[in-house]
């Protein structure tokens, strides 16, 4: 949280002094993941106390507006990006950089991601030297090539690569998905990420993003062996740019065991968020060529997309395991 400094303006901004207080009233929340450190870490207790309010490097929330009467933010971002229903499949090739927990690259190999929308998904990692690291999930089916035995929380980290890609709003809710707007927020954000960290608090940006919350569910069944059921059942945050009517963030609460319930207030969860930007149109659509995914209030990774392409002739053995 560095850079990350909430602004106490007198303009509906939360303050310094208002994010303690609300601290103070989920301390004992903050003291049970304190005790229990891992890769969440401090981030963990910032989204217990921020919620879906402040993401983790923005400088504060103001009050929610309404919607301007008539505006349908889901759809005004659909049409920005050109999504039509037609739109059967993506594949995405570009890099993938990984970050460890102080903003240092640890790795980068090159990514392909092909998504079958709305419940196929195969992504291969190339490390160079023909090592390959292949997974997918075709409606259900969860593998990796090289490994076997997937426990909970593999399965449940393949298939949160169907959440990196902001048309799947557009996808689910075009199948049916409960879906609601939550008003418009206004955020101080500040441009930088770890690795190019922003000195000059005066340098933020005030946007005001249409928050939308969808029902994001991937065909829930029990744990093999555990007889506990597990969902991915998540609630899902989009944030659409009023200025344009691009999707720029998405987030949601991850619980740390997946064999727990989501929605429950006792479980402990870990904030997610991904950053879109860098739109560029390919095949009709607007596809954003930088992808930066937060875990805990941490990068953990960053995609750099090359080439985006539509209505590929997907063979349906390609999301099978090999």
């Amino acid at each position: 949280m560095k850079n990350r400094l909430i602004k106490e303006k007198a303009s509906g901004h939360i303050s310094r002094k208002v994010w303690i207080a609300s601290a103070l009233t989920v301390c004992a929340m903050a003291a049970a993941v304190i005790s229990n450190p891992g890769r969440a870490g401090l981030g963990r207790v910032i989204a217990v106390i921020g919620g879906g309010g402040a993401g983790p490097h923005r400088t504060g929330v103001g009050s929610k507006q309404a919607t301007t009467a008539g505006v349908d933010a889901g759809q005004q971002a659909a049409a920005a990006a050109g999504w039509t229903a037609n739109i059967h499949n993506s594949v995405t090739a570009g890099s993938i950089t990984r970050y460890d927990r102080t903003g240092a690259a640890t790795s980068q190999a090159g990514i392909i991601l092909y998504m079958k929308y709305p419940e196929s998904l195969r992504v291969d990692i190339d490390h160079g030297g023909g090592s390959h690291d292949i997974i997918g999930f075709d409606q259900g089916s969860v593998w990796s090539s090289s490994k076997s035995g997937l426990t909970a929380t593999d399965s449940r980290d393949i298939r949160a690569w169907l959440r990196t890609r902001p048309e799947r709003l557009f996808a689910k809710r075009g199948g049916g998905a409960a879906y609601r707007e939550a008003g418009v927020v206004t955020v101080d954000h500040i441009p930088g990420m770890p690795w190019q960290p922003a000195k000059d608090l005066d340098a933020s940006i005030a946007l005001q993003l249409a928050q939308i919350e969808i029902i994001d569910d991937m065909n829930p069944r029990p744990v093999a062996g555990t007889g506990t059921p597990w969902s991915d059942r998540r609630r899902n945050y989009y944030y659409v740019n009023t200025n344009g009517w691009l999707i720029a963030s998405e987030r949601w609460m991850e619980p740390d065991d997946p064999t727990q319930d989501p929605d429950s207030l006792k479980v402990s969860k870990t904030a997610v968020e991904i950053d879109y930007g860098n739109y560029q149109q390919s095949g009709g659509v607007q596809w954003p060529f930088d992808i930066v995914h937060w875990y805990g209030g941490k990068v953990d990774y960053r995609i750099t997309v090359a080439s985006v392409k539509v209505n590929q002739p997907l063979q349906d053995t390609l999301f099978q395991k090999p």
